[in-house]
Formats: C-alpha cells, structure tokens, sequence
C-alpha cells in the first residue's frame, strides 16, 4: 500500500472578502498512517503542524529530506537522533523548500511511530 495523502488546506490571503463566514479559517488534523507514511504535493510554502494526541506516551516523527545542492541531507527525526514529541505536544516544520525535501514525485513524506500522531499541513498564499 502507498503513502496516505495528507490534504494541504489553504490559509486566507491577506485581503478576504468580509467578513468573514464562521469556520473559514478553521483548519482540521489528519490522523498518521504509521504504516505506510504520509505525504502532500511540495511547493514550499507549507506549514506542517504536527499533534501527538496520546496523553500518556511520546512519539516521534519523521520529515525525510533529499540531498541539495550541496550533497547535504536535513532529514527531521531520522534514525540516528528522532525528533519526539511528548504527552500531547505540538510542533512546528516550515516552509521547507523545495530544493532538498522534495521527492521525485512532487512529495514531501512524513514518518511517525504512531496513529496518535496528527498533521495539519497548512498553505500560505503566493
């Protein structure tokens, strides 16, 4: 089975039309595929938040990066030092450019110990 696609929501641009309908800027989490992976389309403007909703145990997470110009990886969280997120933590990735984390599909991939792991991955406007 491939990847799980992480729906890419998009943030309201700098001038909305007002006012505002309740909920249109409201934005929602997408439950981890611990097995298989996650992925979105990559353009560089993205905000990933990322929601460990277990409130007893950490988990980590994974953003797998590819080499960039330089020949130089930045995976988060890889093998050799894991990027946790304790009882029911938040963080923060981005933008990642696309220069050194986009795959060969178009994809940025993101990893995770567990399905108590959440995403949001948010779009700034152009």
């Amino acid at each position: 089975m491939g990847r799980q696609d992480i729906v890419v929501q998009q943030i309201i641009a700098k001038y909305p039309a007002t006012p505002l309908v309740a909920n249109s800027a409201d934005f929602t989490f997408a439950a981890s595929d611990n097995v298989n992976g996650d992925q979105f389309p990559l353009t560089g403007r993205e905000v990933i938040i990322v929601h460990n909703t277990d409130a007893a145990n950490p988990h980590f997470v994974m953003i797998t990066s590819v080499l960039d110009k330089q020949n130089r990886l930045g995976t988060i969280g890889d093998a050799a030092a894991t990027y946790s997120l304790g009882l029911s933590e938040y963080a923060v990735f981005g933008p990642l450019p696309c220069a050194g984390w986009e795959q060969a599909d178009g994809m940025l991939y993101l990893d995770s110990d567990a399905v108590t792991i959440e995403y949001a991955v948010l779009r700034l406007p152009n």
